[in-house]
């Protein structure tokens, strides 16, 4: 996901060393990217017990987040279509559905990223195994 978000031009590493040079920011800094941390966990939970089932389904898998001012976010694995405004408003503690439209979203299609990651790994392990033979 971090590499997906630097090919897009967006360093949230970067924020992190700055918060390592700057201590009195750096609660602040991690704050505003708390939404990334949340989004990896949903990631690897949906790694483990959602990617197969889809994949066998044939069915796209993404993770999105929807980024909600200010400061609100809410992160959803889906199949195809997040869940609707008033359900977002709800679980992200918003009491006004008009105020939860989101400024900004980020979808990944976690069907590609895992397909990826699992052909790497896997030539890897073949070529771990040609160069034991």
């Amino acid at each position: 996901m971090l590499t997906v978000l630097a090919d897009a031009g967006l360093e949230p590493g970067r924020h992190v060393a700055e918060a390592d040079f700057r201590p009195r920011r750096g609660l602040q800094i991690m704050e505003k990217l708390r939404w990334l941390l949340d989004a990896q966990h949903w990631a690897r939970q949906a790694r483990i017990y959602e990617w197969e089932p889809a994949r066998a389904r044939n069915e796209p898998l993404y993770l999105e987040v929807f980024l909600i001012p200010p400061g609100k976010y809410y992160v959803e694995v889906h199949t195809g279509t997040p869940k609707p405004i008033e359900e977002i408003a709800k679980r992200s503690k918003v009491d006004d559905p008009a105020k939860v439209r989101p400024a900004f979203s980020i979808r990944f299609d976690l069907g590609m990223l895992f397909e990826s990651v699992a052909k790497s790994a896997k030539a890897e392990e073949d070529g771990e195994e040609s160069a034991v033979a």
